[in-house]
C-alpha cells in the first residue's frame, strides 16, 4: 500500500492553512474598517475604543456627507486609524480624490507614504507614473494629495475626503492668535475652495486630559466635562 511521505503531507497541510488564512484576510479587507485594520497591519488590534471615529468612515462609504471635528487623547492610535481609513475608503471607492493635511508638510508626506503602503497592501492599484508621497493616484483616477496646513491644494479638487490631522503642532501654537489666523486663512482661501460640495471633511485634534475646550456659549470646560452633542 502506497502512502505519501510525511514531509509531503506536512507541506500540503501548510499550503491549506495558508490558503485559509488568505481567504479570511480577504474577507476582512472587504468588510468593516474595524476588521480591515488588523488584516492590513496584523500588529494592530481593531481600535474598538475609536469606534465613533471608524463609524464616520463607514458613513462616508455609505454616501453620507460628513463634516466632523474629532478630539482624541494622545497615544490612542488616532493617526494610524485615520491612515487605514483612507486606504479602506480607496479600496471600496478608488475613484475618490482625497487630501491629507497636517501641521507640517514633511509629516504629511510621511503619513501619505504609510497610507499608500496600506492601500497597496489592501489591493488598491496605483498608476506607475503617479505614486509620489505628495500625490499618488489610483488606476481609477482617485488617490491622495498630501500637504502641510498652509500648503497648496491648487489644481487638485477633493471630492472624497479632506482629512486634517493635527492642524496645530502643540498647545503653544494652538494658543497663538497669529498662527490661528494663518490656519483660518488657509482653511477659507485654499482648503474649502478646493473641496467639492458633496465631499466630507474630518478635522482631528489631539486633546490631552484636563485641557480646556471653548464651548459655543463662550464658556471654557475641561475636556472630561464635554459630552457628545454638547456645543
Amino acid at each position: 500500500m502506497n502512502s505519501s511521505p510525511p514531509s509531503s503531507i506536512d507541506d500540503d497541510l501548510l499550503l491549506e492553512a495558508k490558503a485559509e488564512l488568505e481567504i479570511r484576510r480577504r474577507e476582512r479587507l472587504a468588510g468593516p474598517l474595524q476588521g480591515f485594520i488588523p488584516a492590513v497591519t496584523p500588529r494592530w488590534q481593531p481600535p474598538r475604543h475609536l469606534r465613533r471615529l471608524t463609524d464616520l468612515f463607514e458613513r462616508i462609504d455609505r454616501g453620507e456627507r460628513i463634516r466632523a471635528l474629532v478630539s482624541v487623547p494622545p497615544q490612542h492610535g488616532k493617526t494610524e486609524t485615520l491612515l487605514h481609513g483612507l486606504a479602506w475608503l480607496l479600496r471600496r471607492k478608488p475613484w475618490l480624490r482625497n487630501a491629507y493635511a497636517s501641521y507640517a508638510a514633511s509629516l504629511a508626506l510621511t503619513k501619505s507614504r504609510l497610507a499608500r503602503d496600506y492601500a497597496q497592501s489592501a489591493g488598491v492599484r496605483l498608476r506607475d507614473d503617479a505614486s509620489k508621497m505628495s500625490e499618488w493616484v489610483t488606476a481609477e483616477g482617485g488617490g491622495l494629495l498630501a500637504t502641510g496646513v498652509g500648503g497648496p491644494l491648487t489644481g487638485n479638487p477633493v471630492d472624497g475626503l479632506l482629512l486634517v490631522d493635527d492642524p496645530h503642532k502643540n498647545r503653544a501654537e494652538a494658543e497663538s492668535s497669529t498662527l490661528r489666523e494663518k490656519i483660518k486663512e488657509w482653511w477659507t482661501s485654499t482648503a474649502m475652495t478646493r473641496t467639492h460640495p458633496g465631499a466630507s471633511i474630518l478635522v482631528v485634534h489631539c486633546v490631552a486630559e484636563g485641557e480646556p475646550v471653548l464651548m459655543a456659549s463662550g464658556e471654557w470646560r475641561a475636556i472630561e466635562q464635554v459630552s457628545p452633542g454638547d456645543k
